[in-house]
């Protein structure tokens, strides 16, 4: 019988790890990267609500538990 191994890897934060080396002045400072920072007038930053967050990663979490122990 042959083992099945799924690799998983979250990279949200590749842009701004790769990026921080090369620009001195962000170490520190909570910075995104945004794509053209041109287009991204008016940004929102939002409060996080841990409370919603777990609503829904029970949801996503249940799917999980239908295909995978």
């Amino acid at each position: 019988m042959n083992e099945r191994i799924i690799f998983h890897s979250d990279l949200n934060n590749f842009y701004t790890s790769v990026k921080c080396p090369y620009h001195l002045e962000y170490r520190g400072k909570p910075f995104a990267v945004l794509g053209d920072p041109e287009a991204c007038h008016g940004i929102v930053l939002a409060s996080p609500r841990f409370e919603i967050y777990m609503k829904h990663f029970k949801l996503v979490r249940e799917i999980y538990f239908e295909y995978t122990d």
